[in-house]
């Protein structure tokens, strides 16, 4: 993968309901330049963390994800934390 151009933050806590049909949409854009996919999740108690796991050896993902499993929950500045991993340009 070339430098992404764009990154895509998604945090998640708890999100085992959503979190698959949320990362299925990022891999369904159509660019015509790389991006990344940026996942922080925020100390989920439920099976949030090993739905993410499954996308990591995905054919699609390419090394696009990036994930972060917080052990401890950082609210608010989760997004922040998230945001700060990515030196893309947009």
């Amino acid at each position: 993968m070339n430098k992404p151009l764009v990154c895509i933050c998604s945090i998640t806590y708890n999100y085992e309901k959503f979190i698959a049909e949320a990362i299925e949409g990022f891999f369904l854009q159509k660019t015509n330049f790389d991006y990344e996919i940026i996942i922080a999740d925020d100390c989920s108690t439920d099976d949030t963390s090993n739905i993410i796991y499954r996308y990591i050896p995905d054919s699609r993902n390419d090394d696009k994800i990036r994930c972060f499993f917080h052990p401890q929950n950082f609210c608010k500045i989760n997004f922040i934390f998230a945001w700060q991993q990515s030196y893309v340009k947009y």
